[in-house]
C-alpha cells in the first residue's frame, strides 16, 4: 500500500506598492537568463549558452507566434537582442544577482566579466541600477529553497515554481501564481530570472 505524504502549500504574497515592471537576471558561467514581468505577468523570459560559436540564446516574448533565436559573440549583443524593447514605461525594478567567489572554483572571473556586461547594457538602455541580492537571498525569499539542496534541486524548484506545479522530491508548494506566460517552457536559468524578477518586485512567501 502506497502512502502519501500531503505536501504544504505556500503562497506567494504581494508587495504594498509593486513597480510597473520587474526584470531579473541571471549572468550566468556558462550559461544564463532574463526576464521581465508585469506584475505576475510575464512579459518576456529569454536564456542562452555559452559556445565555440559565441553565445546562442532564445526568447519566448508575450504574443509572439514562435521563440526567438539569438546568436551573438558577446553577452552584451545578446542582451541587446534578447532584451530590446524590456522597458515599457513606469516604474522598474531591477535584479542582478550578485557575483560571488566559491572556495576551490576558478568561475569567478567569468562571472565578472558576464555581470559587467549586464551593467553596462542596463546603463544604455537607460535602466535604474540593479539590485544585487546573492542566489541565496532570493531563492529562500521567493522558491522557499536553500543553496545546500543543490543545483539541481534549486533549478528543480525554479522551474516547478513556474509552472505552478510541485517540485520533485519536495515537502511542500510554492505557489507563484504567475498569469499570463508565453507560450513554451524555459530553461532553468531562465525560470530562476522569473523568480529574481519577482523577487525585485517585492513577492515574497
Amino acid at each position: 500500500m502506497s502512502i502519501i505524504i500531503p505536501r504544504r502549500e505556500r503562497l506567494l504574497q504581494p508587495p504594498a506598492d509593486p513597480p510597473d515592471w520587474s526584470i531579473g537576471i541571471d549572468p550566468g558561467e556558462h550559461a544564463g537568463g532574463i526576464a521581465v514581468l508585469r506584475g505576475r505577468d510575464v512579459h518576456l523570459v529569454g536564456w542562452w549558452s555559452r559556445g565555440r560559436n559565441g553565445l546562442s540564446g532564445v526568447a519566448l516574448v508575450e504574443g509572439a507566434s514562435a521563440p526567438l533565436l539569438v546568436r551573438s559573440e558577446s553577452l552584451y549583443g545578446l542582451l541587446g537582442a534578447i532584451g530590446a524593447g524590456s522597458r515599457r514605461g513606469g516604474r522598474v525594478a531591477v535584479a542582478l544577482e550578485h557575483v560571488r567567489h566559491l572556495p576551490g572554483k576558478a568561475n569567478t572571473e567569468v562571472l565578472i566579466e558576464s555581470a559587467g556586461y549586464v551593467r553596462c547594457w542596463l546603463d544604455v538602455v537607460g535602466l535604474p541600477a540593479p539590485e544585487r541580492p546573492s542566489s541565496r537571498r532570493w531563492r529562500a525569499d521567493v522558491l522557499g529553497v536553500s543553496e545546500s539542496s543543490g543545483a539541481k534541486s534549486c533549478g528543480d524548484a525554479a522551474l516547478a515554481a513556474y509552472a505552478d506545479d510541485p517540485a520533485p522530491g519536495a515537502r511542500e508548494v510554492v505557489r507563484c501564481g504567475l498569469g499570463t506566460k508565453p507560450a513554451g517552457r524555459p530553461s532553468e536559468h531562465g525560470a530562476e530570472a522569473v523568480a529574481m524578477a519577482l523577487w525585485v518586485a517585492g513577492y515574497r512567501l
